[in-house]
């Protein structure tokens, strides 16, 4: 591995330093996905630009094409960093803004919220689900909550997916999905599918 990089070309490329690159990529790990894409978008329209800079500025050696990639990479973090709101909070910035990057700022922090809304949900909660049809087979089968809990904790395959888990979370887990699951039934029925 090649540790010899030119970080003065990098500073004076990006204009940051490694300190300011370290804060940069922390920001960029809480990106959701699609706006690490977006950066990635930039990255690319930066690099195409960077790559024949204008006169006095530093740009594209292919000695340091590497040095360079990353550097357009800080410069696209930098950039989508600038359009954050919630960093920015300044009335001025927010007011420069164009209504497109107002509605693009908003859809990132919809996703964001989805993203850390789906991160809370209950891992346990869900190894049952996956169950699901089994458990509601032994259910219909004559088994109760309780056998069903016993059956979790003797059984290896469920006791290593779900781990100890109490009657009753079970029974609102599997009650909430089947009225669900029905809800759902209803409501594809009432649905006229055409006819070919």
């Amino acid at each position: 591995m090649n540790m010899s990089w030119d970080i003065d070309y990098l500073n004076a490329f990006t204009r940051l330093t490694p300190e300011g690159r370290r804060r940069l990529e922390a920001y960029y790990g809480g990106l959701s996905e699609p706006e690490k894409i977006e950066v990635q978008k930039i990255q690319t329209d930066l690099y195409h630009q960077k790559s024949k800079p204008a006169e006095g500025q530093v740009g594209y050696v292919p000695e340091k094409k590497h040095e360079f990639n990353y550097g357009c990479h800080c410069l696209a973090i930098a950039h989508m960093r600038s359009l954050d709101p919630d960093l920015a909070g300044k009335k001025a910035v927010l007011d420069a803004l164009t209504e497109e990057q107002r509605q693009l700022q908003f859809a990132r922090r919809m996703e964001r919220l989805k993203e850390l809304k789906s991160a809370r949900k209950a891992p346990k909660r869900a190894s049952i689900l996956r169950h699901y049809m089994e458990f509601e087979e032994m259910l219909a089968a004559g088994f109760s909550f309780a056998d069903l809990v016993l059956e979790i904790h003797n059984r290896k395959t469920y006791k290593h997916a779900i781990g100890t888990v109490a009657e009753s979370y079970l029974r609102d887990v599997i009650l909430a999905e089947r009225t669900r699951r029905e809800h759902q039934k209803q409501i594809l029925s009432k649905i006229k599918l055409p006819r070919n």
